[in-house]
């Protein structure tokens, strides 16, 4: 069964909304309704709490725990999104052939949207991953700077204040956001 795994550093913020967000989005969409959604941490507290800006009017993420990464975690998911370039590396280096699979979330939201751009469409959730990564590999990607977002990185928010914090969140919903519609139309 197609799967995503989302990744960030402690599994409390970023990764949870992610995958609460892309569950959410992508379950209406017959095409993608059997796609499980995954989150992992690269150094959680193991069984913390979704912190409260994360879960806010998000009932479901109260009860989320945070999880560690498992190399057997990132070999079952079919695509992995972290939320900065260095996780992504740290992912990819912990699964040798993962590169192929694992994207930052905006980077996957950018690419996406391009292969949308040059009227891809019917795929499968293993074709979306291969033409992300043929994409990657023939496109360089510049998106533009978009708030709380800084190149392919969303920065963790905790203890950098509030307002980066928000900052982050936002980030979280908005490329979520952009990658869920990319992908609709990716399936057709």
């Amino acid at each position: 069964m197609p799967s995503i795994l989302t990744v960030c550093r402690a599994n409390v913020c970023r990764s949870p909304l992610a995958a609460h967000l892309l569950a959410g989005g992508l379950a209406a969409n017959s095409g993608l309704a059997d796609l499980t959604v995954t989150s992992a941490g690269l150094a959680p507290a193991v069984g913390t709490s979704a912190c409260r800006l994360a879960s806010a009017g998000i009932p479901s993420l109260a009860a989320h725990e945070a999880a560690v990464l498992s190399a057997d975690a990132v070999r079952a998911a079919t695509l992995v999104l972290t939320m900065e370039r260095s996780q992504r590396g740290k992912v990819a280096a912990l699964v040798p052939g993962a590169q192929l699979k694992v994207f930052t979330l905006s980077e996957a939201a950018d690419l996406a949207g391009e292969a949308v751009h040059r009227g891809v469409t019917g795929l499968g959730a293993d074709e979306i991953v291969a033409q992300l990564h043929a994409l990657r590999g023939q496109v360089t990607v510049l998106p533009p700077r978009r708030r709380g977002v800084a190149g392919d990185d969303i920065a963790d928010g905790h203890g950098a204040g509030v307002l980066a914090h928000r900052r982050a969140v936002r980030a979280v919903r908005s490329e979520s956001t952009r990658l869920v519609s990319a992908l609709e139309a990716l399936v057709g």
